[in-house]
């Protein structure tokens, strides 16, 4: 601001001396002719009034007489002369330099607009300067876009009815219509306030493409609007972000709400189980003289045990697979096995609710390479849905079958759970496969659950690479299916005759090796985990030594004779030692019989990573507390 002023000084100076010279030699150019013209009417008047004076006489008078004052004046104007037009030099000088500096300064302010204008570009990509008393558009440096089929100038009607009706989708058209009236811009504008007119819009090439129209105001002649910019931007990115962060926070309400909700069914389906322990544990012992009692309600504690226990696992397993320590683990397995075990898992619990369970068997190749307890949890979650929801008499069916088609040794396997239970309605088909979801609350259906199983079902499909679906109609059942890519151990594959015969389990005798009574080492810090283990052990004929921590573990195997002890049955968390620890002190020892004695963890440390973590510390097998007494005599009958 300063430097314009002073340029304004320099500039007016000038004027004012340049007018001042004109001036100066006028007057002086003037007095000259006013001089010369007296001179010349003296000595007119000298020749004709005094006749002694001939005309050189007369001359020679006068210049002698009456012009030796004018010499001075003439030298004086001479000098003046000089002066001024040194002066007038000096100031054509600073003219043509404030000239040049001014020039060179507009260029350098041109050069700076042309940046802002380019980074402004960057940002906007339409520049259309508005004249509202001419009622008239421009398009600014070239920013007519490609599409318009406009001229680069002309009435604003135009411009608005292109851009209505053939930029704007048509749900938009009439809130356009509005915001590109000149009424409303010179309106919006008249209140002499520093405003900016936004607003949003699709484009009706690209209805995924948004853009923001602004319009700023440029000039106002006595406080009202003359002219203004209408400026475009894409924000269609910016859009997108909005609706990513709008559904982000939808989700992680709907995800609250849902928790929430889990939390209130969920204290009301652990309280149940631990209400009916509790009370048939009163029950019985105020009844311990009925043995028939006490059975009763033995019976019902370990009902009420076993669903508390579903209730935990699943709060577990889906804790694991969001936090991403889930992983695929495949070796080879028999799928003929695998489906007998299945079997022989469900066939009882459908036989005491008087349900009928079919299997159906289509494959080609038994031996193939899989996660075989991923696979058996997800069709567990299945078949024990399918339990749950299918009233006494109804029907159950589990099918595997091999697709036909085989592409670089895999397969694709097919498993599929059909019931002709309660069935689902539509709306709860969407969620079902969502966390803390369930068609309705135990209260109402008398079906415990965490709302858990499906989505943990979903998680370990996805996780495998195959695809899980359900078709379901309320009244009449539902159809679970699963398929599953399978590599296949080609060589291994299954005779057409073959025949999968189920067979009971039943351990023959207490020890594979025949040993009556095997001596088993219980190593368990807590007392009454202790005492329970013992009590089985004791009931089922085997002789055991206790230890109460890793470090006691060790010691009683070093001082005890060759072929004391049969196995080992180790805790993981404990005192002084953990199980760990003491395992690989055994496995370290230099007494062959102690360094090679079978060792199984037992530990309600029961994720695949622990079983993993037992078996590279050197440890035989893995049971999961709470303990399953036929898992438990199974894997003592193989081991001793």
């Amino acid at each position: 601001m300063k430097t314009i002023r002073k340029r304004e000084s320099y500039r007016s100076i000038v004027i004012i001396m340049l007018i001042v010279l004109v001036v100066v030699i006028f007057t002086f150019f003037m007095y000259n002719y006013e001089i010369n013209s007296k001179t010349m009417a003296l000595i007119n008047h000298i020749q004709e009034n005094v006749y002694n004076y001939s005309p050189e006489d007369a001359r020679y008078f006068v210049e002698n007489q009456f012009l030796n004052s004018s010499v001075f004046i003439k030298k004086a104007g001479i000098v003046i002369e000089i002066i001024l037009v040194a002066t007038f030099a000096v100031c054509i000088s600073i003219a043509i330099y404030s000239g040049r500096k001014r020039t060179k300064h507009l260029a350098t302010l041109n050069t700076q607009a042309n940046y802002m204008f380019e980074g402004v570009k960057e940002i906007f990509d339409t520049f259309i300067f508005v004249d509202l008393i001419e009622k008239s558009y421009v398009f600014l440096m070239d920013t007519v876009p490609d599409n318009y089929e406009i001229p680069f100038e002309g009435p604003f009607e135009l411009l608005k009815e292109h851009i209505i009706n053939n930029r704007i989708p048509n749900t938009d058209k009439q809130t356009m219509n509005a915001y590109f009236d000149l009424d409303y811009i010179y309106n919006y504008f008249s209140d002499n306030e520093i405003k900016i007119s936004n607003m949003r819009h699709r484009l009706v090439d690209d209805e995924q493409k948004w853009v923001n129209s602004r319009i700023v105001c440029l000039e106002r002649v006595n406080g009202k609007p003359t002219k203004v910019i209408i400026m475009r931007q894409d924000v269609t990115l910016e859009v997108a972000q909005e609706r990513m962060l709008k559904d982000a926070l939808n989700q992680a309400l709907e995800a609250n709400n849902s928790k929430s909700n889990f939390l209130a069914n969920m204290s009301h389906d652990i309280r149940t189980p631990m209400n009916a322990i509790i009370g048939f544990n009163n029950m019985a012992m105020k009844h311990f003289e009925d043995n028939k009692k006490v059975a009763e309600c033995l019976e019902k504690i370990s009902i009420s045990s076993a669903g508390l226990l579903s209730l935990i696992n699943d709060i577990l397993d889906m804790s694991k697979i969001e936090s991403g320590n889930q992983h695929v683990d495949a070796e080879p397995c028999d799928v003929m096995e695998e489906v007998k075990n299945i079997e022989l898992v469900v066939r009882p619990q459908t036989d005491a609710k008087g349900i009928e369970f079919a299997v159906e068997r289509d494959i080609k190749h038994r031996k193939v390479i899989a996660d075989k307890n991923l696979v058996n949890r997800v069709i567990g979650n299945l078949l024990s849905n399918a339990i749950k929801f299918t009233e006494t008499g109804g029907k159950i069916v589990f099918i595997i079958s091999e697709k036909s088609d085989i592409k670089d040794g895999y397969a694709l396997y097919e498993l599929s759970v059909k019931d002709t239970g309660i069935g689902m309605s539509e709306e709860f088909i969407d969620t079902i496969f969502d966390t803390f979801t369930r068609e309705r609350t135990s209260t109402v259906s008398g079906i415990t659950g965490t709302g858990l199983g499906m989505a943990i079902s979903k998680n370990l499909v996805d996780l495998m690479g195959g695809t899980i679906s359900v078709k379901s109609k309320k009244g009449v059942g539902s159809e679970f299916k699963v398929v599953l890519p399978v590599q296949l151990i080609l060589e291994d594959d299954l005779d057409e005759n073959d025949e999968v015969v189920l067979e009971p389990y039943s351990i023959k005798g207490l020890s594979k090796s025949g040993k009556e009574s095997p001596m088993i080492l219980v190593v368990e810090d807590n007392e009454l985990n202790r005492e329970i283990i013992c009590d089985i052990l004791k009931t089922e004929g085997f002789s055991i030594e206790e230890a109460f921590n890793g470090l006691e573990a060790v010691q009683i195997l070093e001082a005890s004779k060759k072929g004391y002890f049969d196995c080992v049955l180790m805790d993981i968390q404990m005192p002084i030692m953990d199980g760990y620890e003491a395992t690989k002190t055994i496995r370290e020892s230099n007494n062959e019989y102690i360094s090679k004695i079978p060792i199984i963890a037992m530990t309600a440390n029961a994720f695949d990573e622990d079983k993993r973590k037992a078996l590279e510390c050197g440890m035989n097998m893995h049971i999961s507390k709470p303990i399953k007494v036929d898992v438990l005599l199974e894997t003592l009958y193989e081991y001793t």
